[in-house]
C-alpha cells in the first residue's frame, strides 16, 4: 500500500516527500479529478483542469497546523507543491506538481470545537519531472 505524500516546491524527488499523518480520507471521488471533460466531434474526450482534493473528516488544531505547514499554506493562500496521489484509474500512484490552496472557513473547512470537513485542493496538476 502506498501513502499520500507532499512537499513544497515543484519537481521534488519521491524520497523527499513527507508521508501525511494522518492520511487523508478516501471518502471522495477517488483519484485525480477534472474540472471539465471536453468532447471532440470525433467522440474522443480530453480532460481539463486536473486537481486532487485532500480531505479529512476531522483533525485536532495541532494536526491541522502541521498539515497546513506541509502544504506550504500555513500563512499563505497558496503554494507550489509536489504530491504523490492516486491517478484517475485509482490503481496507480503518481507524482505531480500543483498548487495547494489553503482551506477557507465555510467553503473547505468548518469548526466544531475542532477543525472538521477539511479539504486542501491541489490544482493545476502536471507530471513532475
Amino acid at each position: 500500500m502506498s501513502s499520500y505524500r507532499v512537499k513544497t516546491g515543484s519537481d521534488q524527488a519521491l524520497g523527499t516527500l513527507t508521508v501525511l499523518s494522518p492520511q487523508p480520507d478516501e471518502e471522495h471521488g477517488g483519484g485525480i479529478q477534472y474540472t471539465r471533460i471536453g468532447r471532440s466531434a470525433d467522440g474522443s474526450i480530453y480532460p481539463q483542469g486536473a486537481y486532487f482534493p485532500f480531505t479529512w473528516e476531522a483533525l485536532t488544531a495541532a494536526q491541522l497546523a502541521t498539515i497546513l505547514g506541509l502544504f506550504g499554506v500555513g500563512s499563505a493562500d497558496s503554494a507550489a507543491v509536489t504530491v504523490y496521489v492516486r491517478d484517475e484509474t485509482l490503481a496507480t500512484w503518481v507524482r505531480k506538481n500543483g498548487v495547494a490552496q489553503r482551506p477557507f472557513p465555510g467553503d473547505t473547512i468548518r469548526w466544531n470545537n475542532h477543525p472538521v470537513d477539511i479539504t486542501i485542493l491541489v490544482t493545476n496538476l502536471v507530471d513532475a519531472s
